[in-house]
Formats: C-alpha cells, structure tokens, sequence
C-alpha cells in the first residue's frame, strides 16, 4: 500500500506525496475526511478516492484559473501546475480534459503574440521568444502565416501577392526607425552605423535595415544633434 507523506504548503494545505511522488495539495479537511496521517499507508481505494475527488479536480480548476487569467502555452500551463505541486499522471489527466475546450492552443497563443509584440519586435525576436516558450516551429509557422493574412487584410497597400516575411519587417522596422528619428531625415554614416548595429541586435535582418536606412539622405552633420 502507499506510504504517505504530507508536506505544508501553507496554514491549510499540504502536498500529499505518496511513495515518493507528488498527488497533489489537500486541504486541512480533506487530510481528516480520508484519513491521511504523515508516515501511515493507505489503501489503493483510499487514494483512487483522494485523487478523483479532491485532486484531479483542484487541478481542473487550477488549470482554468491560469487560462482564464492570461494566455498561456502548453509547456507554460504544465510548468505550473508541476511547481503547483500536481503530479504527472495528474497534470496528464489535466489536460486531457482541458484539450476539449478553446483555451490551450499554442497555435492562438503565437498569433496573439504576433499580433501584441508584431510591430514593436523582429520576427525572429518573437519566434525565439515563442520557441523558449515551448510553441513548437510549426506552430509557429501556422501563426505567422494567420498573422501575415491578417496584416493583408487590414493593410492598405496589401496586394495580390501579399506581405512576405521581409515585407513585415520592412513595415514594423520603419515604424519603429521613424518613432527615432522622422521620415527623410538627413543622417551621417555614423549615425546610419548605430542605427544599423542597434536594430541588427534586435534581430532584424541585415538587407532589411540597410534598405530602410537607404531611404535617410546621408549627409555631414546633423542639424538636430
């Protein structure tokens, strides 16, 4: 039978580990309704009860309240309910459920990301930040390529052919180069060579910076500094 272990989690919860594996948090009450005492063993009955009654449910909810609260990844969701103390049998079971409604979908989480970070950010500053996140490459293709569709759509100038990924960057790119200095500015090499260096950090492409900045008349001084 497995051996129990109780370990304070607070003034009234505790994690319930049984043989050596984490359950799940219990409550002060549910320690005395099923009668779990630190050190004794329970019947396999006594923790089948424990864990679809009390455990598998709070982690349900838990699950939800983090949805609900913000969007969140599936390597972020199972990250937090693991240092919530729910087991990996459990956390499975978690999300077998939670995959049958619209809130865990890495596919909406990238394209939301997309759509916040798009034009303040390098694609490829947001796809490595997606990736760290756990949003799997296609995932992220297939939200980018919703998210270009999106930008053909409301933009303008969008065309037969549509925005490619340079087009995007070429468009978030002069936004931000403009919010720095305006349009048709006239700027030094030294100049040019900062901006250059600092949006090259950022993860903008090498052609894409140098196209834009070609739109910026070189000049020897600059009146404005």
């Amino acid at each position: 039978m497995p051996k129990v272990e109780l370990i304070p989690k607070g003034k009234k919860t505790s994690l319930l580990v049984l043989d050596g594996e984490n359950a799940g948090p219990v409550t002060a009450g549910e320690i005395l309704r099923f009668g779990l005492e630190n050190g004794a063993t329970v019947s396999e009955d006594t923790v089948t009860d424990v864990v679809r009654e009390v455990i598998l449910p709070g982690g349900r909810k838990k699950a939800m309240d983090l949805l609900v609260a913000q969007f969140r990844t599936e390597a972020e969701l199972r990250s937090r309910l693991l240092q919530a103390g729910y087991g990996e049998a459990v956390v499975e079971a978690v999300f077998d459920y939670i995959k049958k409604f619209p809130y865990l979908d890495d596919v909406r989480y990238a394209l939301h990301y997309l759509e916040s970070a798009g034009e303040k950010k390098s694609l490829s500053e947001i796809r490595h930040r997606l990736l760290e996140k756990g949003v799997s490459e296609t995932d992220y293709e297939t939200a980018l390529e919703k998210y270009r569709q999106e930008r053909i759509e409301a933009g303008p100038e969008a065309d037969a052919d549509g925005f490619g990924s340079e087009d995007l960057e070429m468009q978030t790119l002069r936004k931000l180069l403009s919010k720095k200095v305006p349009a048709g500015t006239p700027l030094t090499k030294e100049k040019k060579e900062k901006l250059y260096a600092s949006f090259l950090r950022k993860g903008f492409g090498y052609h894409c910076i140098r196209s834009i900045l070609k739109e910026y008349p070189t000049c020897e001084s600059e009146a404005f500094d």
